[in-house]
């Protein structure tokens, strides 16, 4: 039989182990000594698979983790870009209606009318129905201060510039944070679709192992981490579907209400005002509570993916991807480049990752930027 070798992820690869088979079972048959050897070969195998799994799980958890950091900064950065882009973006645009003022005053001055008209009254905060003489000192005030006015236009394009600069540099680094944030979620889908393998070969393998050994008159042990792990795929893969409609989608949980929409809210965790992009939905009970496929498409995450706990990610033939997040653990019931198929189950409802209880947090996202969930249902029927 032979030995584990080294993977790129540090555990060991069982796709080069030679297992026990029934064949080898029948050479040491009648020979004391060889059978006993053999089933503890049988044993160490079977621990192989727990300690192979074991590993290719903590590599999916770490390197999910890892994906959430570098994907949470390059959003922090992005956010910083936009924010200074936006306030160049006001401050020209007052810039421009000061020299709009300006222009309207002068024009008025010099045809001996001194009522301020309401875009004047908005910049210098006078009330059109404010006693004449008071607005002509107000208009007088800025006549006066003209050489202020142009210091003030200087200093203003001198900060637009500035901010301008910034948002450059703040876009180079954001840039960088999204390129270290898609290697992230590349290592991260990679583990995972290591494990899948794993997972498959241990699957193959494990029963016959165990069988060996009882045939042999060897105690198994009832569950091992591999009957954990898949505990609730079988289930799941058993479940019946969930309801479809005639344009071919499904509701995500059945009979749910939404406890958190879409859009900007105080953070349930951190407080302080933050941007939800996904769609909170619960149910009765919900923790445990099935979670359905909403389209058909192909798993391209389904693992740990740190403040979203356990996430499942699927793209649609359009590009459209649709995420489920804070499932329970081992509550993952499909693995990585898995086809689906509309109302198919998924996975369980949990409350991982930061969150404050069961519920299950849906995200669209079309063309790279995330969308209002509920709406891109309704327009499905759903």
């Amino acid at each position: 039989m032979t030995p584990p070798a080294s993977t790129p992820t540090g555990a060991p690869d069982l796709g080069v182990i030679d297992f026990a088979t029934r064949e080898d079972m029948q050479r040491v048959a009648g020979d004391p000594a060889a059978v006993a050897q053999f089933a503890r070969q049988v044993e160490a195998q079977l621990k192989l698979i727990d300690d192979a799994l074991r590993e290719a799980q903590t590599k999916v958890d770490q390197t999910g983790a890892a994906y959430d950091l570098a994907r949470t900064a390059a959003e922090e950065a992005r956010g910083t870009v936009d924010q200074l882009e936006a306030d160049a973006t006001i401050l020209r645009d007052n810039a421009t209606l000061s020299d709009e003022t300006v222009g309207m005053l002068v024009q008025r001055m010099r045809s001996g009318s001194y009522v301020v008209p309401p875009e004047l009254g908005v910049f210098l905060s006078v009330d059109p129905h404010d006693d004449l003489l008071y607005q002509y000192g107000v208009v007088s005030a800025l006549s006066v201060n003209e050489s202020e006015l142009s210091a003030l236009a200087e200093a203003t394009a001198i900060e637009i510039d500035r901010l301008l600069d910034s948002a450059e540099v703040a876009r180079d680094e954001a840039e960088r944070l999204e390129d270290e944030a898609e290697t992230a979620k590349t290592d991260a889908v990679a583990a995972q679709q290591w494990l899948t393998s794993q997972l498959n070969i241990a699957e193959n393998n494990q029963n016959v192992l165990a069988d060996i050994l009882r045939e042999l008159g060897y105690n198994v042990a009832p569950t091992s981490y591999l009957s954990t792990m898949i505990a609730t795929r079988q289930t799941l893969l058993a479940s019946p579907p969930g309801a479809v409609n005639a344009l071919g989608f499904a509701a995500p949980m059945a009979n749910a209400t939404i406890s958190s929409p879409f859009g900007p809210r105080t953070h349930p965790v951190n407080g302080g005002s933050a941007m939800h992009y996904g769609t909170d939905f619960v149910t009765g009970g919900t923790c445990g509570v099935t979670i359905y496929a909403v389209a058909a498409g192909t798993v391209t995450y389904s693992g740990w993916l740190g403040t979203y706990g356990n996430h499942i990610e699927i793209m649609l033939a359009d590009g459209t991807r649709i995420s489920y997040s804070h499932i329970a653990d081992g509550g993952l019931g499909v693995r990585v480049g898995e086809r689906v198929v509309a109302g198919q189950a998924i996975a369980l409802a949990g409350t991982t990752g930061l969150s404050t209880g069961c519920h299950l947090h849906l995200e669209v996202v079309v063309a790279g930027q995330p969308i209002d969930a509920m709406g891109w249902l309704t327009a499905r029927g759903l």
